[in-house]
């Protein structure tokens, strides 16, 4: 193997090991208000299909590309990381978002030699730091965001786990089978150019994941 292909591949793990020295952000979305019958698998395909496409998830991939091909453009990323900040309005959602982005920020500089240049970009949120962290390592576009998309989904699940009565089995199995809904949603984000296509449109989403901090289920949140 290239030994390209292996610092690739080192990179990508490190940057989403959820353990150290990044981080990782876990929060089910209030996804258990909507799903609170363990047999009911379709709704929660459905869901998840929806959060691929509509959700957060297109949010965090289309601005960690615009910011991995906007890398050397200071107003870009700005841009790029005050729409970000438009479409995550709870904080429980936004503070975390800048908090790993902060840890990203502090563990390239000293691990990575890579320097985001914060004093610029105020508050910048971890899809942005992200995207260009991974553009400044010449790690390919495609390979960062699955991995990017893959780490996500495995969060939203590991959370949704500890809300309702869904097994690891269960979770691995509904992460595997996002996998084509996933890499055809990057697909589509590759071929994108208009940045209109940074939303999300699933704000009711918003609201139960607000009452999220008030259920009794809530047992994880980041």
């Amino acid at each position: 193997m290239d030994s390209r292909v292996y610092d690739q591949l080192n990179y990508i793990l490190a940057l989403f090991d959820s353990q150290f020295p990044v981080g990782a952000f876990a929060f089910s979305w209030g996804l258990e208000s909507f799903v609170s019958d363990k047999s009911d698998k379709l709704t929660l395909e459905k869901l998840v299909d929806a959060y691929i496409k509509e959700g957060p998830l297109h949010l965090e991939l289309f601005s960690c590309k615009l910011s991995y091909e906007y890398s050397d453009c200071i107003e870009c990323l700005k841009c790029v990381n005050d729409y970000v900040s438009a479409f995550k309005i709870l904080p429980s959602v936004y503070e975390p978002s800048v908090k790993i982005g902060r840890n990203l920020i502090k563990a390239s500089k000293e691990i990575l030699n890579v320097e985001f240049p914060y004093n610029e970009v105020k508050d910048p949120h971890f899809s942005v730091v992200l995207g260009y962290v991974g553009a400044t390592l010449n790690i390919k576009l495609d390979l960062l965001l699955f991995s990017f998309a893959h780490s996500n989904i495995k969060n939203l699940l590991s959370s949704l786990m500890r809300c309702i009565p869904l097994s690891p089995y269960e979770a691995w199995k509904t992460l595997l089978t996002s996998y084509k809904k996933l890499k055809d949603e990057i697909n589509r984000i590759l071929l994108y150019q208009d940045w209109d296509q940074i939303f999300v449109n699933t704000f009711l989403w918003d609201i139960h994941s607000f009452r999220q901090r008030f259920l009794e289920t809530r047992l994880f949140e980041g």
